[in-house]
């Protein structure tokens, strides 16, 4: 297909060994002997056959993967004695990874590559500054893939007794994990997108090849509309593909997130690409919208101008909108030019709006594995900003004013849904499927 065309050879050797690890994993998949019902051996629920050389439920199967994967080390605050079964298999994850190990799963069957998260490692130092990371060797009974070593952090308070690792403190030679992959799946996306608008502009092919650079134009309220939705479908199978460990949620979670994730996304994105086109002029009142084009917030009414779904007067809809426009330009755009947001900053405000534990309805299981990516997601952000040369206390406040943004957006997401339900309520427009589903999304 033309997508598939597009995509580098690198992006299709990764895309290659995800599929080849899950036909491993899936394939694993065996009937119980003599017609019986199989049961976890981890924790007495039904299983749906083998994996990782154990009969397990997928539940906990997803647990050691993630485990091993991203090297996840737990510790207990009973001894080791906790009870492992499937009303209480998510109490402690120390002792559910240890009877996991007990009960023969393979930590050498699980495909380190298949994260895309990073390269193996054999040897791992500690890093001299970080005086809170101990670092010890696996425990020869403990199969492994890398015969690598596990980190132990210092503990940070946890959930339902559950000690957090303190994430916050990788070691000096650990590469970034999640956020590389994570933005290799957006740089995908933006490519996929350029495409989106060229079609969207009915370009014919002489047009497409004549392109060289991007041209902005003034954007229109039709041909954003139909970009949003098109868009909406292409960035689930950028999710699903490139942003681990989302691939391995239950279906019904995954619904859950990335109807909430896509509000979140729709907003930051508008503003993130507006201030790396404009951002550098304070004073610039141009907004990048979803088909690519811009709008002028001092003349706001022409985005609406001869739009066919619009029932009101141009100037109705630019005035319901115009709050929400103005908030994103003064405030998230202008907090985005005072900290001098980078990419993979914005990558992992993207992968924190997704990981939120926040949306309603999700199972334990998600809830957990939310909990993990979101220390996961810390722990290259501070890589990254050690990469750059910073250190503690500089570390912690670009941290902070980081974490700032994330209230503005979120406030931003809860003004645009409101703006939605004023132009439905006055039948200012005609809400589509995609605006509905806006509208109607859970913002935490």
């Amino acid at each position: 297909t033309p997508d598939s065309l597009s995509l580098s050879r690198s992006t299709q050797r990764v895309m290659k060994h995800m599929w080849m690890d899950h036909l491993i994993v899936e394939s694993s998949t065996a009937s119980p002997p003599d017609g019986q019902t199989a049961i976890c051996e981890v924790c007495q629920d039904l299983s749906d056959g083998l994996h990782f050389s154990v009969y397990t439920c997928r539940a906990c199967a997803a647990f050691f993967r993630r485990t091993v994967s991203l090297k996840l080390e737990y510790t207990c605050r009973s001894d080791g004695r906790c009870p492992i079964e499937k009303s209480a298999r998510n109490m402690c994850r120390s002792c559910r990874f240890a009877k996991c190990v007990n009960v023969g799963m393979q930590a050498g069957a699980v495909q380190m590559s298949r994260d895309g998260i990073g390269k193996r490692r054999d040897v791992a130092k500690q890093s001299p500054g970080a005086t809170s990371v101990i670092v010890r060797k696996l425990d020869p009974t403990r199969p492994s893939s890398s015969e690598g070593f596990y980190k132990e952090y210092s503990p940070v308070s946890g959930v339902a007794g559950i000690t957090l690792q303190h994430a916050f403190l990788p070691m000096r030679q650990e590469p970034m994990r999640i956020l590389p992959k994570m933005q290799e799946g957006y740089n995908h996306f933006l490519s996929i997108r350029k495409a989106t608008h060229s079609l969207v502009e009915n370009d014919s092919l002489s047009q497409m090849f004549q392109k060289n650079e991007p041209s902005l134009r003034p954007s229109h309220f039709e041909s954003s509309k139909k970009v949003c939705q098109m868009e909406a479908h292409l960035v689930t199978d950028i999710v699903n593909t490139y942003f681990y460990p989302f691939c391995e949620l239950p279906f019904n979670d995954k619904v859950l997130m990335f109807k909430n994730f896509f509000c979140y996304l729709s907003q930051t994105d508008r503003a993130f690409q507006s201030y790396k086109n404009f951002g550098s002029d304070p004073n610039d009142d141009r907004l990048i919208m979803p088909d690519g084009g811009y709008i002028k917030l001092s003349d706001l009414e022409s985005f609406y101008v001869n739009a066919e779904s619009v029932k009101s007067s141009p100037a109705d809809a630019a005035n319901i909108f115009r709050p929400a426009m103005q908030y994103i330009l003064d405030v998230i755009i202008g907090h985005m030019r005072r900290i001098r947001l980078s990419d993979t900053e914005y990558i992992c405000i993207l992968g924190l709006f997704l990981w939120s534990e926040g949306v309603a309805g999700i199972t334990p299981e998600t809830l957990t594995m939310i909990h993990d990516t979101q220390a996961a997601l810390f722990a290259d952000l501070h890589i990254y900003y050690k990469s750059l040369g910073l250190d503690g206390s500089q570390i912690t406040t670009k941290t902070g004013l980081l974490m700032m943004l994330m209230p503005k957006l979120t406030r931003s997401v809860v003004m645009m849904r409101e703006n939605y339900e004023l132009a439905e309520l006055f039948n200012v427009f005609e809400a589509d499927v995609c605006c509905k589903s806006f509208k109607n999304s859970t913002v935490d």
